[in-house]
C-alpha cells in the first residue's frame, strides 16, 4: 500500500514510485496545465529539488509512454519546436490553451 494517491496512481501505471518521479508527477498532476520540460525543472528546482534535466526528459518520457501524460508539439515562434506535457486520464484530456506563464502565449 502506498503512502499517497499520487505513488499509487504512478504504480498504477505501472511506475516505480521514486522521490524524483513523485515530484514531477505531483507538478504535473496538481492541475489541468501544460508545462514544458525546461518549466519542469525550473520549479523543481526552485523548490529545492536536486534534479537533472535528463531525469526530467525521462521520466516524462517514461510517463507519456504508460499513458499519464502526453506529448504535445507547440510552434513557438521563438524556439521552434517545444516538446509541452499535460495530463491525461482514461476518460479526460485537458484543454491545452496556454496558460499566462506558457512561454507559448502569442
Amino acid at each position: 500500500m502506498h503512502a499517497n494517491p499520487t505513488e499509487q496512481r504512478l504504480s498504477e501505471c505501472g511506475i516505480r514510485p521514486t522521490a524524483q518521479r513523485v515530484q514531477i508527477a505531483l507538478l504535473l498532476l496538481a492541475a489541468p496545465q501544460h508545462l514544458s520540460a525546461e518549466q519542469i525543472l525550473a520549479s523543481l528546482r526552485s523548490a529545492g529539488a536536486r534534479v537533472s534535466k535528463a531525469t526530467v526528459y525521462n521520466t516524462l518520457n517514461l510517463f507519456a509512454a504508460r499513458g499519464l501524460i502526453r506529448q504535445l508539439s507547440v510552434d513557438g515562434s521563438r524556439r521552434g519546436l517545444i516538446p509541452t506535457w499535460m495530463r491525461t486520464t482514461t476518460s479526460t484530456m485537458w484543454p491545452v490553451a496556454p496558460s499566462s506563464t506558457s512561454p507559448f502565449r502569442g
